[in-house]
Order: structure tokens, then sequence, then C-alpha cells
């Protein structure tokens, strides 16, 4: 598996390590990002380039408190295995948004069902 932050941050040495275990011969165009055989410059939320400063912490602006408990949840032995620290207060905080939201369906259905 590959990391995100070692691609971005040691492009040549995790393709590398990439293509040796996949059993290919190396070629340098590995190192130049492509999109459909075309060299690829990125867009204007994101940089492909390591040197030009790509923030690595960005996602964070970009996902819910929700959308991470979600991942954990689902993902949590990848998100362990790949060395990635879990965000305990976005998932406990997530956890109890929806009890409370389970609670609050649980009585409006309660409600209803006694109002008819």
């Amino acid at each position: 598996m590959v990391r995100y932050e070692d691609l971005v941050l040691r492009r040549e040495a995790t393709m590398r390590s990439l293509i040796q275990e996949l059993d290919l011969a190396w070629d340098d165009a590995l190192l130049v990002p492509t999109k459909t055989g075309v060299a690829w410059k990125g867009n204007s939320s994101r940089v492909a380039d390591a040197e030009a400063g790509v923030d690595l912490n960005a996602w964070q602006q970009d996902i819910t408190d929700r959308e991470v408990a979600l991942v954990e949840k689902h993902l949590g032995p990848w998100v362990d295995r790949m060395g990635y620290d879990r965000s305990p207060v976005k998932g406990t905080r997530a956890a109890a948004l929806d009890q409370c939201s389970g609670l609050v369906r649980t009585l409006r259905n309660r409600l209803w069902e006694m109002s008819h």
C-alpha cells in the first residue's frame, strides 16, 4: 500500500519501491503525474508538485466530523495499519450527534403514534 504523504514527499523512493514490489521495469516517466498521457499540472484547489508546497492536511478543511467518524468506523483497521492517528474528538462528537438524532427520531415516531 502507498500512503499519499509518501507519494508526495518521497515520490521517487515510493514509486521505486512500488515498481519493485510489482516486479515491473522502472521508467523515469513514472515520476511525472499524467492524465491520459499528458503531463498534469494540477488544478486550482490542489497542487501536483511537492516542491510547490502541497498542504498534506488540506483534507481536514474539506471533511466533516461525521465523515471522519464514518471513515474510522468502516476503515479503522486500515487507518491503524497505515500508521494514521484516529480522531477521537471528531469521532466521539459525530457518534454523539448520531445518537441524539436517533433519539429524536424515536421520540418523534412515538409521539406521532400516540397522537394517531
